[in-house]
């Protein structure tokens, strides 16, 4: 688990096993289902190198960014915000890709489901009014900083490709 308390131990290697453990078995049939139909269009696109590239800086990044907004005593773990840094170069390199599981075009799902946790976490930080969740408004954050952190990875180089 990625924490103030594991990084002050010199743990540094619990930003990239961190993104391996996970909270519960639905949130990891979650990020499975979303890093399948993400992870094999930007793989087909700029090949599995890039795509591990992307994922681990995309998750370590978004850890990174999170701590100083986080509570002491508290973690952070799963895969979530690297999946969220796919979404987003898969928005930007292929958005209009089409997904069947999903019943829309890729680029789609990833702005409706960014611009939903950005209102989220809007909506925590007391800007709206209330939207039934069971995310902290802190994982919400940590996967809103995991597609930004994306976008600079396919920018740079015209879509890392």
């Amino acid at each position: 688990m990625v924490s103030f308390a594991n990084l002050g131990k010199g743990r540094v290697l619990t930003l990239v096993a961190a993104l391996f453990v996970h909270a519960n078995v639905l949130h990891l049939i979650g990020n499975m289902i979303f890093l399948f139909v993400f992870g094999n269009t930007l793989e087909r696109t700029v090949g599995p190198g890039k795509l591990l590239m992307v994922f681990f800086t995309g998750g370590i990044l978004s850890f990174i960014l999170s701590l100083p907004l986080m509570p002491h005593g508290t973690g952070m773990l799963g895969a979530s915000a690297a999946i969220f840094t796919l979404a987003a170069c898969v928005m930007l390199v292929s958005p209009l890709k089409f997904s069947w599981l999903f019943l829309a075009p890729q680029g789609l799902v990833a702005i409706i489901y960014f611009v939903y946790n950005v209102v989220v976490v809007a909506e925590r930080a007391g800007y709206l009014v209330t939207i039934p969740t069971s995310l902290t408004s802190l994982t919400l954050l940590a996967l809103s900083l995991g597609s930004l952190s994306g976008l600079p990875l396919v920018t740079v180089g015209k879509g890392i490709s």
